[in-house]
């Protein structure tokens, strides 16, 4: 049954954006993006990616993938550069993760990201703190962006850097202020 709901899912989503204006492109990516979210399928984020290889939501839909167990592979790595990093030790992960951090690549960049550079110091040592509060610090930073675009009432961006805080760190204690903020500024506006 799900597997027939994919196929459908991929052939409407072929059908549909073959057919539709460059101006509905945007609002058909978001209603999209919230079919995909209201999924819990590794097929469904795996659609919206290669249909939005550069969309609005393609960081969050690349982490709840990999969360989900799926494998991206990126076609600018090559075998080298793999056998490379698997011989940098943690310290050196480190090092490099918050090189992406402090240049703003938290969860994308041709050269890496944060993010997956935290994820793979975590792969060499599960329990590494700095590697769990870089990530925690990657959820801080997009929070500290949406609480600048809910202050200048710009609630798309906010949502947006919300919602990569959200995926990036489901329980870290300000995601329900966050929230609650958004959405009183969303009822206000209405």
């Amino acid at each position: 049954m799900q597997l027939n709901f994919i196929k459908l899912f991929f052939f409407l989503l072929v059908f549909i954006s073959l057919n539709i204006s460059a101006d509905d492109k945007d609002n058909y990516e978001n209603t999209l993006w919230d079919s995909v979210l209201n999924s819990d399928t590794r097929a469904m984020y795996e659609a919206y990616i290669k249909e939005y290889p550069n969309g609005h939501y393609i960081s969050l839909a690349k982490i709840r993938y990999r969360q989900l167990g799926g494998n991206i592979k990126s076609k600018n790595k090559t075998v080298n550069n793999r056998n490379i990093n698997k011989k940098l030790t943690a310290s050196d992960l480190l090092k490099k993760c918050s090189e992406h951090f402090n240049s703003k690549r938290l969860t994308s960049g041709r050269s890496g990201n944060a993010y997956d550079c935290y994820q793979k110091v975590l792969q060499k040592e599960p329990n590494n703190l700095e590697a769990q509060e870089g990530i925690n610090n990657i959820a801080l930073k997009y929070l500290s962006w949406a609480k600048v675009n809910i202050n200048k009432n710009n609630l798309k961006k906010a949502e947006k850097y919300f919602l990569k805080a959200e995926e990036i760190s489901p329980n870290l204690k300000d995601i329900p202020v966050y929230r609650q903020l958004i959405e009183e500024k969303k009822n206000n506006k209405s």
